[in-house]
């Protein structure tokens, strides 16, 4: 009869649903980061990936990009692969476990972002289920590519900003604009969200926007 009792007790309901939820989201996440480093070993190689490693053993040889040789994308993943860029070709295995740990880093943020939009349970952990197992992600991250940076980058600039708008701290705004200027800098196409920041930032400034948007482009 006691057992019956604290099982209908709503609130041990509610402690028991948060658990589950804890212990499906480790689950999960903990399974996609697997998967993923299983790709990074299994997966077939890139033709990129060898454009990326090629100049970022140039960058630790002491060449500079553009002046020396010809680089067609954004300054940062050479510079960011160059320390490994000497083991041959076991480079392409470091670069790519490098990728599944932002990765994981990435799925976990996610799961951070999820928890703040939503308070249905279910919601979050089928959102994270979907994030979890979706083919472009486990295939694209475990590559030496920027796919991981930049999603992890932009990851954290939206969670960033989702603490602005509950903070409404400058602490957000620097955080969002170094993200998003990493994640630039690793590729070019994500130009487009640091005017799209500075709007939002803007109107969800009740004082000092003016303030709040020079620190913002300052950073």
């Amino acid at each position: 009869m006691i057992t019956i009792l604290k099982t209908n007790d709503p609130n041990n309901n509610i402690d028991n649903q948060n658990f589950f939820l804890k212990k499906s989201t480790i689950y999960l996440i903990l399974s996609h980061f697997v998967i993923v480093l299983i790709f990074a070993f299994t997966r077939l190689i890139d033709a990129d990936e060898g454009f990326y490693l090629i100049a970022a053993q140039e960058v630790w040889n002491g060449r500079t990009l553009y002046t020396d040789f010809f680089f067609a994308q954004m300054p940062y993943l050479p510079y960011f692969f160059s320390p490994i860029s000497d083991h041959g070709f076991t480079t392409l295995f470091i670069a790519r476990v490098m990728g599944a740990f932002a990765s994981l880093l990435t799925i976990t943020l996610f799961a951070r972002i999820i928890c703040k939009i939503s308070i249905n349970n279910s919601v979050r952990t089928s959102l994270l289920f979907l994030y979890a197992f979706n083919a472009l992600i486990i295939t694209w991250h475990p590559l030496a590519k920027t796919y991981m940076f930049t999603d992890f980058l932009l990851m954290f600039s939206f969670l960033s900003y989702l603490y602005y708008l509950k903070t409404r701290s400058i602490n957000m705004i620097i955080a969002i604009a170094v993200a998003v200027g990493l994640a630039v800098n690793f590729r070019s196409v994500f130009a487009p969200l640091i005017i799209f920041y500075a709007v939002a930032i803007f109107y969800n400034s009740p004082k000092d926007r003016f303030k709040n948007i020079t620190i913002y482009f300052l950073c």
